[in-house]
């Protein structure tokens, strides 16, 4: 037997049921004074596990575990009972129960072998019985932890092996699920035997958790939550670290992290999440949004986009930041007096449920603080200081101690939760008039035309400076044009015509730029569920001519592309478009996983790249016109990051909230047991849901199976719209089933090998006509039932079609499905 088989079904089940039943036994034994020696009661429950998951893996039925334990525990019961009369006992062993209280003078041994007996068998048969499935499991963890909460609310403390081998237990089961959750979302297969590598990890911690003294004060339950959340961290980053070092490429943000696409791929339906992914403190909040870039991407191959691996430029960021500056010197300006062009602000971004490599930053980055050594103007400063007073430059140009690829920073090494680092940027008012008639007067330079050779005889030093620097920036230019206007020899050429029409009558690329962007807002549809690409299609075409609705990939890549076409370098942007609704209590601006955004940047020869928002869904964000208020100082003064500037445009702080009255110990206890109630009642409500789903499942199965073909027909082709709405291939009301067959029929025949219209017309036959379907009829609506239900499961998991399932029992129930509902 493999090592893996051999751990899956035997040794990792076993662990579980020992910590379960031993904890358990142990508790029972220390809270209703049995006052038994622990060694003989871990040694009897050893060997009856042992011989009940023999049975267990031995036999069929898990009943049989139930009947060999009851007679187990039954005859040892009996041999007990027997012997009582010669231990000079005078009462029974019920009145016993019931009046016994824990004081030596009323204890009798044998009544308490009799029932720690009957405990172990119970705790042995239970214990097995739930580490069956992993939903048990979980099952057992939950209550595991209620008991514990419920008698801590009472005042008793449970002994320390107890609370050793329970919590052993708990975050065991925990781990599994939480690791089977993540793989599930990565869509990888899971397996128990990755646990067994973090044993160890929990016994140390539930070691450490006994080893504690405990506190006089009230239970606080925030530590459930904690521990919960130190848990779903752990698993999760360790899951990632493994992925990272199989893959070096890994590790860097997408909208995938995120749970919006794990293939890469563009295209398919969305799932917006409201978690926290990090936190956002400003200097001052802008009029509109904060766009913040994790991913930035070159390469379009038709449906998807990748990064190519010889891109140039290692700190690409910092040219653009000269470039900006040196537009704005061309016109006679600078940072300070520009303010209705741009304006520079601070952040401070914390990470909170975000794990990644890369660092998140806006388009127009000055300066970045990552930690306090890697501040990047000190590194810079430290690295050229020789060469400004020798003269003598280094040959290698400065590098940052992080890696930059195609723009965006990535460090060595993921980070997650409390990850901070603080940055200044120039926010450019891209609704402001004077702003955008800057970028379309200088969108027309061309650094080739403006080097030494074009200089007069006698230039100014002001004159030199510039065209030493145009000089310079010939070659990176070229570098650009190379890498951001590939595009697919396969690109249909009706995408290169709409390109020429839409920019037909502009002279300028940023003109271009935003007719590309007005057309696209003007004429294509928002929607999460713009529902699957064909394949062998061209993701843009599909978009730009059939489909005309999607989110914002689509959006972004559409203009990035047409942009393309016209000879504009363009990149792909992943990250983050936070909205800034409402500050905390901390003087943070929350951002969600629901703010993940894609946008198209355009690079715009003699000021850099520059963001556009071609999405309807978003575009007040960054087209939001704002009044600057500047002060004194000069912003070039705060590009060398004086510590009392720094002070001066700090995040803002607000007053710590009033401290609430404080709680009577006779409060906490209340609300303590208040909860635990409630926790219970809300647990025996589910489950009871759960199993009256299932018994109803169950029935719908039997009654299937009787069913003649008719009301089989019925019932598959129900539960083929059904699960094809969950698809995202629902029918549209008022449409009817020839009209629904020709647009989603061809999807599936050509993504996934499903005849939908040989389904359609033999239901349909049935339906209209009443008659019994004949054999082929009935044959050919099943099997697309079977193909449809195995496309959801793959694409949702086991759990949430679980769940569709359960939730469709109610309603299948002798349904007839009809084409207008």
């Amino acid at each position: 037997m493999k090592h893996q088989a051999l751990f899956e079904r035997h040794i990792y089940p076993l662990y579980l049921t020992l910590l379960l039943a031993w904890g358990s036994v142990l508790l029972f034994n220390d809270r209703f004074w049995m006052y038994l020696d622990a060694l003989p009661l871990l040694l009897t429950v050893f060997i009856l596990a042992l011989i009940a998951h023999a049975v267990d893996c031995y036999k069929r039925h898990i009943w049989v575990i139930v009947l060999t334990a009851l007679v187990l525990v039954g005859g040892l019961i009996a041999f007990l009972s027997a012997a009582l009369p010669a231990s000079g006992a005078s009462i029974g062993l019920y009145d016993w129960w019931m009046d016994y209280g824990g004081s030596i003078s009323t204890y009798h041994l044998e009544f308490a072998l009799i029932t720690v007996s009957g405990v172990i068998g119970a705790a042995v048969v239970i214990a097995t019985i739930l580490q069956k499935w992993l939903w048990t499991r979980l099952f057992g963890a939950a209550t595991a932890l209620a008991a514990l909460c419920v008698l801590s609310g009472t005042g008793y403390s449970p002994a320390p092996n107890v609370l050793f081998l329970l919590i052993a237990y708990i975050s065991s089961v925990l781990a599994e699920g939480l690791y089977q959750l993540a793989s599930r979302r990565k869509r990888k297969k899971s397996s128990s035997i990755t646990a067994v590598f973090l044993i160890p990890a929990f016994l140390l911690t539930s070691f450490v958790s006994v080893a504690i003294p405990p506190s006089k004060e009230p239970l606080n339950w925030q530590f459930v939550v904690d521990a919960y959340q130190n848990i779903v961290d752990y698993i999760t980053h360790k899951i990632d670290d493994m992925n990272f070092q199989r893959n070096p490429g890994a590790g860097e943000f997408s909208l995938g992290m995120l749970g919006y696409s794990e293939s890469g791929e563009l295209g398919g339906n969305l799932q917006e999440s409201d978690r926290i992914a990090l936190r956002v403190g400003l200097s001052e909040r802008p009029q509109g949004g904060l766009y913040l870039a994790g991913s930035i991407q070159n390469l379009y191959t038709g449906y998807s986009w990748e990064r190519s691996e010889t891109l140039s430029g290692s700190t690409q960021y910092e040219i653009e930041r000269i470039e900006l500056i040196r537009a704005l010197n061309r016109l006679g300006l600078n940072t300070t007096t520009a303010p209705d062009i741009l304006i520079y602000r601070q952040a401070t971004v914390t990470y909170e449920d975000l794990y990644t490599r890369s660092v998140l930053y806006p388009t127009k980055l000055n300066n970045i603080d990552l930690d306090t050594p890697l501040n990047l103007n000190q590194l810079m400063a430290d690295y050229y200081a020789n060469a400004l007073e020798t003269g003598v430059y280094p040959d290698e140009p400065f590098t940052p101690p992080w890696t930059q690829k195609s723009g965006h920073i990535v460090l060595d090494k993921a980070q997650g939760r409390d990850f901070t680092y603080d940055f200044g940027y120039f926010d450019l008012n891209y609704a402001g008039a004077a702003c955008q008639e800057f970028l379309r007067e200088q969108s027309t330079y061309h650094y080739a035309e403006h080097g030494l050779a074009q200089v007069p005889s006698n230039p100014t030093e002001d004159e030199r400076e510039q065209a030493n620097f145009a000089d310079s920036m010939v070659p990176v230019v070229e570098a650009i044009h190379k890498d951001y206007l590939g595009l697919p020899e396969e690109l249909p050429q009706r995408v290169r015509d709409l390109a020429d029409e839409i920019t037909q009558g502009y002279d300028n690329d940023y003109d271009k730029l935003k007719a590309i962007e007005a057309y696209l807002q003007e004429n294509y549809e928002y929607t999460l569920s713009p529902g699957s690409v064909p394949e062998e299609q061209d993701f843009v075409d599909y978009f730009l001519f059939e489909n005309k609705e999607g989110y914002c990939a689509y959006f972004a890549t559409a203009m990035a592309v047409l942009a393309r076409c016209e000879g504009i370098p363009t990149r792909y942007v992943q990250g983050f478009a936070a909205r800034l609704e409402r500050k905390g209590e901390d003087g943070t601006y929350a951002v969600r996983n629901r703010e993940a955004h894609s946008w198209p940047e355009a690079y715009l020869e003699g000021i850099g790249w520059i963001q556009f928002e071609p999405t309807p869904a978003r575009s007040e964000l960054l087209y939001a016109d704002w009044t600057v208020k500047f002060g004194e100082g000069s912003i070039e003064q705060q590009l060398g990051g004086s510590s009392s500037e720094e002070e001066n445009t700090s995040p803002e702080e607000i007053e710590p909230p009033l401290p609430s009255e404080t709680r009577t110990e006779e409060q906490d206890y209340a609300i303590t047991i208040f909860v635990v109630a409630a926790a219970a009642l809300l647990l025996i409500a589910v489950f009871g849901f759960i199993g009256s789903r299932i018994g109803r499942l169950k029935r719908y199965r039997r009654q299937y199976v009787k069913s003649d073909y008719q009301k089989k027909t019925y019932m598959d082709f129900y539960e083929l719209m059904f699960m094809l709405k969950r698809y995202g291939l629902g029918i549209m009301p008022g449409e009817t089933l020839r009209a629904y067959n020709r647009r989603v029929g061809r999807i599936l025949e050509q993504e996934n090998n499903i005849s939908l219209s040989a389904a359609i017309e033999a239901y349909s036959r049935m339906y209209y006509s009443g008659k019994q379907p004949s054999g082929d009829d009935y044959s050919y609506v099943r099997s697309a039932r079977v193909s449809v239900d195995e496309l959801v499961r793959k694409r949702v998991g086991r759990l949430r079609y679980l769940f569709y399932r359960l939730r469709l029992s109610k309603k299948r129930q002798n349904k007839i499905w009809k084409p207008d509902e």
